[in-house]
């Protein structure tokens, strides 16, 4: 499962025809999961003698890297991605004046050539056979490769070299070697073009590497960089995605690797299958590895790990949200400064004002025997808290009741509360000043005051206790039900607040922080929070975050910023400014609030400044930046939204995708065509659709779904976790609307939910049993197929919740064909490729040649078969698919002999396949044939190519239908989704083919 984090070096060389300058590296340790590498800018001398102003870095194992470059630090330009293989990696970026003249020499070095294609493999001996086993990410489409060579046989020498860098002609290997053996392949994969020629080259080229080896030459530089082209000055900058998982198990590269070389060492102390960052399931149990693995050793497996490389983040990944954003009434004469939301969602400001329910309220004024009542802070059973005199006898903790009412004194018996510096109503201290307890209690620290003779009038008054030493005495105080007082435990005067774990909490003066329990902090950490886990995180505005585990604080270290709340529920962390923390990585308000009016998407200027268990979170918006005065407030009500039975119309995946620079405006675009930053349900035109939305919502702050289109049941939601019915009218069809939310009579800034309405439609499928008929040899029959019912059933399943689409399957008798018929020029195919002797295409070769561009053999099957809106032609004795130009020792199929291929015009599909295996013949035919199927309706592309109309980089590829169909475990349980860009792409088809009499 893809779970990348990308991270950007804020680190930047500024060039100009005179000068280089750089701002100074981070003080960081690279080496540590979630932080960029050092850049060391230097002069480089190229090996055609010129120089060059450039910068190096050490490049990790594992982690993929992306130099990227600007003239304004506004508009980033993608250069080159570097895989990481432990080399030192050399950028250029502006040429430097020569040196003063020197001779000659008579033959100068060459300048450098075309830059080679760079390989990077994991090389590791055959558990079984001999030879080796090769690992790569192909070079053609990007799917896992894994290859056994068992003709060659490694030097000795290579158990000493765990890295080996060298170019050879046109290639550059990189190529990690830890000496574990690995299990051999059943069969190697189909390799194409550009795999079989880097096979070819590295098995040319493998003799004088062992050479190298033997002769213990080992190069691990990078191949020099080819000079960039004169320009202006210029910004560089790298990103390093600690994330990358290139086979998509959950666990990313760099920990594969690392648990490699432990192995090989003896020093693995990770569970679970044999480590491969290129194969997802590397003992072929059908099971992803990094479900099976925790590698950070918090068991939690990797696949659900909210963060893999941090064992203090031990809690399991939390669903993907959005904020529906209810904006508070701007700050005015009133002069109304928010001070603290809780968890049903009122938020308290000074002076004296509470916004519950959409509306914003006074607090009742004082009355009876207290006056001069200010609010300090409230919690999460809407009780305020604030400071009043009793007639003039001195100050005491009052407390306003929830849902309205005066305030009256805090009182325990003959006591009352003496409020002091804890009840001057700032940002900073009203979160802490009343927590809560694991026993459901709340819990703050305050004096004791009794009526008592004045030492001085000997008038009797409210006086605050003290001991023999003439200081005041300090208790806690325990809060229960609505507002009863319990005087606990004496406190230190020191003493400010309770932790949540019930341990003190307090300052010393002198000392750089405050203190809990026994514990010291070394920066001022002004709030605590419970984390999912139920442990306890201290967080500051100027420091990473401390988790107390296992009786000890500990640094956060994967949390890169300093962060002023946590959200157990939501299992994020707000940082003050702009962004959050969630699942491992940094999100950013903009994201978070689509639709949001565009002030709010100024980074500098907006963030979060505090959060709830629940995830309820008060936002602001300052003039100018952050910290300056305060233009407006909005409350964020986080919304969860899940399928309540999986891929059955919400898409949850387009909006968790990231946009990615790869170079050109329209690459860009191409890779960002289907990104999204709502969510989006399938709502049937004079039907419903059902989702689940979980959510902070509270008994006391409502919200209400819906708008003139979208109906919902039931409208007004006041669970955390509710069933959500939505319905459309037939007259909707083709509309898209967003979801209003309302809480009162404030609606919504921000659309986090839109619906697309999609009427019903019937799709007519013919089957075409097709039997092998070459003349002089036996009939090769079409294997059985499933049923009708067996069919329609796993179709309909997922095409009728996502696309309204139900589909009708009928069979056509067998019928005998001669189709092994193509060679080159007939097929419609390109002429044979000399270096490439699988593009040669013969008649009678005994295979099924077909191209996306439809072959003679394809066509001789589907022409004058056209029974159904779609036909799809089974085709026996293929052996699988031969796409023109692949290597013929696998089928492109993953695995098992069957695969498809579909043509969008011809609106037909055809399946090659000997037999269906007996271990998976109803998954494999049946997931093969929605996919095809899908191609029909959708286009060509497949997402984990990064292709098609929604590649959506770096999410979890292998829910998608589109994906094809490589390192898929389960062909039931994966491979299923339709995504929003893909249900446009259908529409459009579905109007123009089926909106229309059908045969």
């Amino acid at each position: 499962m893809k779970t990348s984090t990308l991270l950007w070096l804020m680190w930047a060389v500024l060039l100009s025809p005179v000068s280089v300058w750089a701002q100074s590296p981070p003080a960081n340790d690279e080496s540590l999961p979630g932080n960029p590498p050092i850049l060391h800018p230097g002069l480089i001398t190229c090996n055609d003698g010129s120089r060059w102003h450039g910068f190096t870095f050490q490049a990790r194992l594992g982690l993929g890297y992306s130099i990227e470059t600007s003239s304004d630090l506004d508009s980033w330009e993608w250069v080159e991605s570097i895989p990481g293989a432990g080399q030192q990696q050399t950028v250029l970026m502006r040429q430097a004046p020569p040196e003063p003249a020197a001779p000659i020499p008579p033959s100068a070095p060459p300048a450098p050539g075309p830059r080679p294609v760079m390989a990077q493999l994991l090389m590791q001996p055959a558990a079984t056979g001999g030879g080796i086993v090769l690992s790569w990410q192909s070079l053609d489409d990007g799917r896992p490769m894994v290859w056994s060579l068992p003709a060659l046989e490694p030097a000795a020498g290579w158990s000493e070299v765990p890295l080996y860098a060298r170019q050879f002609s046109g290639w550059y290997f990189l190529i990690s070697h830890p000496d574990q053996p690995a299990p051999v392949p059943a069969a190697n994969p189909m390799a194409t073009v550009q795999d079989a020629a880097m096979l070819a080259a590295f098995e040319t080229a493998f003799p004088e590497m062992n050479a190298d080896v033997l002769a213990s030459i080992t190069r691990n530089q990078s191949p020099t960089t080819t000079p960039p082209a004169p320009g202006e000055r210029r910004f560089y900058r790298v990103r390093c995605d600690w994330g990358l998982d290139s086979d998509s198990d959950g666990t990313p590269d760099w920990m594969e690797y690392q648990q490699i070389f432990a192995a090989a060492a003896g020093t693995n102390t990770v569970g679970g299958p044999a480590a491969n960052p290129l194969d997802a399931d590397s003992d072929r149990d059908g099971i992803p590895d990094g479900a099976q693995r925790s590698s950070d050793g918090d068991n939690i497996a990797d696949d659900e790990d909210a963060d893999t490389k941090d064992p203090l983040i031990d809690w399991a990944k939390t669903p993907v949200f959005r904020y529906a954003t209810f904006p508070l009434p701007a700050p005015g004469s009133g002069n109304e400064i928010p001070l603290q939301i809780n968890n049903r969602g009122e938020v308290l400001l000074s002076p004296n004002k509470l916004w519950t329910g959409g509306e914003m309220k006074a607090l009742e004024p004082a009355g009876g025997n207290v006056s001069n009542c200010i609010a300090s802070a409230m919690d999460d059973h809407g009780v305020i808290y604030g400071q009043g005199k009793i007639a003039d006898d001195g100050s005491c903790v009052v407390t306003w009741p929830p849902g309205g009412g005066p305030p009256t004194a805090a009182t325990a018996g003959d006591d009352y509360l003496h409020p002091d510096e804890r009840f001057i109503p700032t940002p900073v201290n009203a979160g802490n000043l009343v927590t809560l307890q694991p026993d459901g209690s709340r819990q703050f620290v305050a004096t004791p005051a009794r009526y008592l003779p004045d030492p001085q009038t000997g008038i009797t008054r409210l006086i605050p206790v003290t001991g023999q030493d003439g200081k005041r005495v300090f208790n806690r105080w325990k809060v229960t039900g609505g507002a009863t007082f319990t005087k606990g435990a004496a406190a230190a005067a020191t003493d400010l607040y309770v932790a949540p774990d019930g341990s003190p909490w307090g300052w010393v003066p002198g000392e750089p922080g405050p203190y809990v329990g026994g514990h010291h902090f070394p920066a001022p950490y002004q709030r605590m929070a419970r984390l999912p886990s139920g442990n306890l995180i201290a967080l500051s505005s100027a420091s990473r975050p401390l988790i107390l585990k296992d009786g000890s604080w500990q640094e956060a270290k994967s949390m890169t910023n300093s962060f002023v709340g946590f959200s157990a529920n939501g299992g994020f962390a707000v940082e003050g400014r702009s962004a959050l923390w969630h699942n491992g990585k940094l999100v950013f308000l903009d994201d978070l609030t689509p639709g949001m009016p565009e002030i709010w998407h100024d980074r500098p200027s907006c963030g979060a400044m505090e959060t709830t268990s629940g995830g309820w979170t008060l936002l602001n918006r300052y003039q100018g930046y952050q910290g300056g005065p305060l233009l407006e407030s909005a409350v964020g009500l986080p919304l969860f939204l899940e399928d309540d039975q999986p891929f059955t119309g919400l898409d949850d995946v387009s909006l968790t995708a990231e946009k990615i620079t790869m170079g050109s405006a329209a690459a860009n675009a191409a890779m960002a065509v289907g990104n999204k930053k709502e969510f989006w349900v399938m709502v049937p035109a004079g039907g419903q659709s059902v989702i689940r939305l979980k959510s902070p919502l509270h008994s006391q702050t409502p919200a209400i779904f819906g708008s003139d289109v979208i109906t919902t049941d039931p409208q007004t939601v006041s669970s955390s976790n509710q069933l959500l019915t939505l319905s459309a009218p037939a007259s909707a069809d083709g509309t898209s609307v967003p979801v209003k939310i309302k809480i009162g009579n404030v609606e919504s800034t921000s659309v986090p939910l839109r619906a697309k309405i999609m009427k019903a439609r019937t799709l007519n499928v013919m089957f075409w049993p097709i039997n092998r008929a070459t003349p002089g040899t036996a009939v090769v029959p079409c294997p059985a197929l499933p049923s009708k019912q067996e069919i329609e059933t796993f179709l309909n399943a997922i095409f009728k919740p996502q696309l309204n689409l139900t589909v009708n399957v009928s069979f056509h008798a067998p019928e005998n064909v001669d189709y092994d018929i193509a060679d080159n020029a007939g097929a419609n195919l390109p002429p044979p490729d000399p270096n490439n002797p699988n593009s040669v295409v013969t008649p009678r070769n005994g295979m099924f040649d077909v191209d996306d561009n439809p072959t003679t053999e394809q066509t001789a099957i589907s022409n004058g078969r056209n029974g159904g809106k779609i036909n799809v032609y089974v085709v026996g004795g293929a052996g699988g698919l031969w796409p023109w130009g692949v290597n013929s020792q696998g089928v492109i199929s993953g695995g098992f002999p069957l695969a498809g291929i579909s043509s969008q015009e011809l609106k037909a599909c055809w399946i090659g396949t000997d037999s269906l295996p007996p271990a998976k013949p109803l998954p494999a035919f049946l997931s093969t044939l929605a996919h095809e199927i899908g191609h029909v309706m959708i286009g060509k592309g497949h997402p984990n190519e990064e292709s098609g109309v929604a590649p959506l980089p770096l999410t979890d590829k292998t829910k998608r239908l589109m994906h094809t169909g490589m390192d898929i475990t389960d062909p039931i349980t994966q491979r299923r989704q339709i995504v929003k860009a893909e249900w446009d792409a259908a529409e459009v088809w579905m109007k123009a083919n089926l909106d229309s009499p059908q045969p």
